[in-house]
């Protein structure tokens, strides 16, 4: 799998890619990794997205069968030296991550947070 763009998700910004299955899985997975880095208030805006797609989903039919292969990425960070791993999804080859914006991200953090490294980008194959 090639991923050929990094598409960052702005807090409150909704995933327009991907079918609804792969909207509720890429919010679920961006509602963990905000909460983890910055705070259950900022990951709310997906957790409600999530949410409300899976409703939906939920009146349409019992079961959800995607209509292709969902893809995902294992992405380390290094905080505080040590390496966290997020899952993440992967729409139409892009990487689905929050938007880390540096000017910003020290006023958000968690307290006991510090700075954010990118360390590794793993896509997963799926069997």
């Amino acid at each position: 799998m090639q991923i050929d763009d990094l598409s960052p998700v702005e807090k409150g910004d909704a995933i327009v890619c991907g079918d609804d299955g792969e909207q509720l899985i890429a919010n679920v997975l961006l509602a963990v990794m905000v909460s983890q880095l910055f705070s259950i208030t900022a990951a709310k805006a997906h957790i409600d997205r999530a949410y409300a797609l899976a409703q939906m989903l939920a009146q349409q039919s019992i079961t959800y069968r995607p209509s292709r292969l969902v893809k995902f990425a294992r992405l380390s960070f290094e905080v505080d030296s040590r390496i966290e791993t997020f899952l993440v999804s992967v729409i139409d080859d892009s990487l689905i991550v929050p938007a880390f914006n540096s000017q910003n991200m020290n006023r958000n953090l968690l307290p006991q947070r510090g700075a954010i490294k990118l360390a590794h980008i793993e896509p997963q194959k799926m069997q």
